[in-house]
């Protein structure tokens, strides 16, 4: 990417690499992107940064170079031109920028947003479930919304339902057999044991 950038931005243009939020520190990764832009001869264009309001920075910036993270989403919603270097569900013509590198420099487009928002609506209809890994709050509420995914999912499959209380939500989970019933306990189980530290069956 700061090979390219050097090669083809504009002479005015800046690059701000973003670290990681969860990098673990084993690379240092601000010594090699400084030394490689040093290298390119784009040292004063080139910036290293390890925080920072992202919403803020995408909503400034004149485009985001992204692999596949979700970082594209946020670029996205904020009309920021993005284009991917990787494989990313997003990566669609409409959205992001479907050329070259070097021409993303100079001509980014904006993604379209009514396309964003269908997707968007997709998204959080067919794949997403709120929550997260990160915190209680989050892992909780991941809980709950996948229990209320799964439900959603066998009522419109038609399949009939088993009693599971759930530990977290209270919830029943539809399943069809006995083992399938087994499987959802288990799973009921390891949830359990997870969040609390506590075996079900001591």
């Amino acid at each position: 990417v700061i090979c390219n950038f050097a090669a083809h931005a504009p002479q005015d243009a800046r690059l701000i690499v973003k670290a990681h939020p969860l990098d673990n520190g084993w690379i240092n990764f601000r010594r090699r992107t400084l030394r490689m832009a040093q290298r390119h001869g784009v040292a004063g264009r080139v910036e290293y940064i390890d925080g920072g309001d992202l919403n803020l920075l995408v909503r400034l910036a004149a485009g985001t170079v992204i692999l596949n993270s979700t970082v594209g989403l946020t670029a996205l919603e904020g009309g920021c031109p993005v284009i991917c270097l990787g494989k990313a569900i997003f990566d669609l013509p409409g959205l992001t920028f479907q050329g070259d590198l070097s021409a993303f420099w100079r001509a980014p487009e904006r993604p379209d947003g009514d396309i964003f928002s269908g997707f968007l609506r997709h998204l959080r209809r067919e794949s997403l479930i709120n929550g997260d890994y990160y915190t209680d709050l989050g892992m909780g509420l991941a809980v709950e919304n996948a229990i209320a995914r799964f439900e959603t999912s066998c009522r419109e499959a038609g399949r009939g339902s088993a009693s599971i209380d759930h530990p977290l939500v209270g919830a029943e989970i539809g399943v069809e057999t006995s083992s399938a019933r087994s499987e959802a306990c288990a799973w009921q189980d390891g949830v359990r044991e997870a969040r609390t530290g506590l075996s079900p069956h001591p």
